[in-house]
């Protein structure tokens, strides 16, 4: 179960009261209050809620020169993705031509922008 620090300390307190005031044990109260957080989180099987104070709030803002190069990087990601895939329609045909497969359009939009086009 993932906890934040402060669930884990508020549990870590109840034990100790629970252990002193209804068990009746002060010293294994004691041994629990000494024990360090992190260890007593792993022995009760909780996880660290990992937690980045007010970096929801306060975001890094980007430049336009930032922007300007992180679009100028997605344009040429994209035109090499475009080449690659223009390659591998290319192979596609030249196997479909090889094994006698006519070129079946796969959607019917293609068809008629194909039409129009004419």
């Amino acid at each position: 179960m993932k906890l934040s620090r402060k669930q884990i300390e508020s549990r870590k307190a109840r034990a100790v009261s629970f252990t002193r005031d209804v068990v009746g044990d002060p010293e294994r109260a004691d041994e629990i209050a000494d024990e360090s957080l992190e260890s007593y989180a792993e022995r009760r099987g909780f996880e660290f809620e990992i937690a980045n104070p007010r970096s929801d709030k306060v975001a890094r803002r980007k430049s336009v020169a930032d922007l300007e190069e992180e679009l100028a990087n997605l344009t040429d990601e994209f035109n090499e993705l475009v080449d690659v895939n223009e390659a591998l329609e290319s192979q596609l045909s030249e196997i479909g031509a090889i094994l006698g497969v006519e070129e079946v359009e796969e959607e019917e939009g293609e068809e008629e922008d194909e039409e129009g086009e004419e």
